[in-house]
């Protein structure tokens, strides 16, 4: 007799394996186009993933973006220095302490995530282009419902809605 913890570990197992295939399906248009931005840009993956932090936890110290990317204050130091060169960051005075200062996304650095952010969502659309619509309806009603029960990924992470 399989109890309900087995029957939820072998459904959570197939449904993992799914999701799986359904990200590499995204992932595999993502990373071309990713790869072709930071060429594009000069970026390195710790300045893509800088980009995606700000993005993603907002206005941050040199010191958290440092902790959040893995560098060390002086590497990250530079590499802000660098995006600022870009355009695709700018570095203004903390609110709460005017000594200190805090990396914010430019508008340049804001479409570069969009950019991404759009291919990701497209080669969803894509790929979902062929399920029936009362499925559709059904999967998006079941995600909704699930989202409330589903872990926080990063203390701090938001989610900015996205223009559609």
């Amino acid at each position: 007799m399989t109890t309900a913890n087995e029957w939820n570990g072998d459904k959570s197992r197939e449904l993992s394996i799914i999701l799986e295939r359904m990200h590499g399906l995204a992932a595999t248009r993502l990373f071309h186009s990713m790869a072709r931005t930071m060429h594009a840009f000069d970026l390195s993956y710790s300045q893509m993933n800088a980009l995606f932090r700000i993005f993603g936890f907002g206005p941050q110290s040199i010191a958290s973006l440092a902790e959040g990317v893995h560098l060390s204050h002086a590497a990250a130091s530079r590499m802000v220095d660098k995006l600022v060169r870009q355009g695709l960051v700018k570095k203004e005075p903390n609110p709460d302490c005017r000594r200190k200062k805090d990396v914010i996304l430019s508008p340049a650095g804001l479409e570069i995530v969009e950019s991404v952010q759009a291919i990701t969502a497209g080669a969803y659309e894509d790929f979902m282009a062929g399920v029936p619509e009362n499925l559709l309806q059904d999967l998006l009603y079941l995600l909704r419902t699930i989202k409330p029960h589903l872990p926080e990924f990063l203390p701090g992470l938001r989610f900015p809605e996205r223009q559609s």
